[in-house]
């Protein structure tokens, strides 16, 4: 019996993990990828990400990276309630075109801020 619970709780433990996608790390940064992006396009966020100083404050950060048919979708955790700062909206808006410019050559740009599970809390899209 014993056995049977413990296996019970391994398949629940399993099943209850998110697919965050495939990790590129750096220091204090992670960069998930899936569902179209590519290792490369990570790669180079994060090198953007780093150059740019989103990583100097030290705390670790956490990204991920989607592609929704011809938009690369940066998901990006924040803590509750700041997708509510209209200050902040209008900064990732620049940020979208930003990524837009020097990271995906162009292609269109939206940014999901997320919850620490990657529950999107606000979309931002590129004006």
């Amino acid at each position: 019996m014993k056995k049977h619970k413990f296996l019970i709780l391994v398949f629940a433990i399993l099943c209850g993990c998110a697919n965050y996608g495939e990790k590129v790390s750096f220091t204090n940064l992670d960069v998930f990828y899936k569902d179209g992006a590519t290792r490369v396009q990570a790669q180079k966020l994060g090198d953007w990400l780093i150059s740019e100083g989103f990583t100097e404050d030290g705390g670790n950060k956490t990204v991920q990276l989607v592609k929704n048919g011809n938009t690369m979708v940066f998901r990006m955790v924040i803590k509750k309630g700041l997708e509510n700062d209209e200050k902040l909206i209008d900064l990732m808006r620049g940020f979208c075109d930003s990524l837009s410019e020097n990271v995906f050559n162009g292609q269109r740009v939206e940014i999901n801020l997320c919850d620490k599970y990657f529950e999107t809390l606000r979309t931002v899209v590129q004006l």
